[in-house]
């Protein structure tokens, strides 16, 4: 009889446990909503980086056509960013050390369906890399919007 009263009350104990435990998120995430523009335009596809300051949680959003982005999954904390505009050949599709002969200047074809979508735009290299792009947000639990103006220089 004691060997059942001792396992049901590890089995309840571990179940309390494991429901008190996701009450309480380890790894607290908020919602970021915004939008992109360079030289007062919509940035028309690619990707927003956001990254903590210690680099160890990040999340990549991909922009829309209208350069607007939407993420429930952003760490909180004060965050670095850069931005990756839409792949402006299938060449840059290819992960980095995979070897397949596609022309550097293959276009992208107007049906792609895949990561990056848009029309790519030559933005500043400066803003490619969240260490040298100069853009930071600080985040906080919920819901927040920051707008990104991209410019020609720092």
């Amino acid at each position: 009889m004691r060997t059942r009263h001792l396992v049901l009350f590890l089995v309840f104990g571990c179940a309390s446990l494991a429901l008190l435990a996701g009450c309480t998120p380890a790894d607290p995430r908020g919602k970021l909503t915004g939008t992109v523009t360079y030289r007062k335009q919509p940035l028309p596809g690619g990707f927003l980086i956001v990254t903590t300051e210690d680099g160890k949680k990040s999340e990549r959003i991909e922009l829309e056509e209208n350069g607007t982005f939407s993420s429930s999954h952003v760490p909180i904390g004060k965050l670095r960013a850069a931005v990756e505009p839409a792949p402006k050949s299938m060449a840059e599709l290819v992960p980095k050390g995979v070897k397949v002969n596609i022309p550097k200047d293959a276009p992208v074809p107007d049906n792609y369906k895949g990561g990056g979508k848009g029309k790519y735009v030559p933005i500043p290299e400066f803003y490619r890399d969240p260490d040298t792009s100069g853009l930071t947000f600080n985040m906080e639990p919920g819901e927040h919007t920051w707008n990104i103006e991209l410019k020609d220089s720092k």
